[in-house]
């Protein structure tokens, strides 16, 4: 079930006012109607989008952006699927920001892959040559 236009602007109102439990009661809403990780693709995503959309045009102030996002974050480790052990052979999987600090997509890809039971390793941000230097004696 796709989430609706009206869940979504609920969502954008609930994250710029920084109202975590109105965010967290339009996802756990989103979450009994069985969408499970859809949630974030066809939900916070857009979500965050119109919000970046709105610091773009000077709608939205760049703390709420970040502000927005750190709800995202809080409330995906909340409820997305966490560690699950690997069923099958899957090739060695390493996940790192690499001269960035802004963790979200980091955390919907490793959330993706953990959903899919593959194992990966994740890494801190790193600067590009000493990143590559520990993904090489890492796996």
């Amino acid at each position: 079930m796709e989430s609706t236009r009206q869940e979504i602007k609920d969502l954008v109102d609930a994250l710029l006012r920084v109202d975590r439990l109105g965010a967290e009661e339009l996802v756990v809403r989103a979450l009994e109607q069985g969408k499970s990780f859809n949630t974030v693709d066809q939900l916070i995503v857009p979500a965050l989008e119109e919000i970046g959309r709105g610091w773009e045009t000077g709608a939205v102030a760049l703390a709420q952006v970040y502000m927005s996002s750190k709800v995202c974050e809080e409330l995906m480790k909340r409820f997305l699927p966490g560690t699950v052990t690997p069923q099958g052979e899957y090739p060695r999987i390493a996940i790192a920001l690499l001269e960035d600090y802004h963790a979200l997509g980091k955390m919907i890809i490793s959330t993706a892959l953990r959903a899919e039971a593959i194992a990966l390793r994740i890494t801190g941000v790193s600067q590009l040559k000493s990143w590559c230097r520990k993904f090489v004696r890492i796996l």
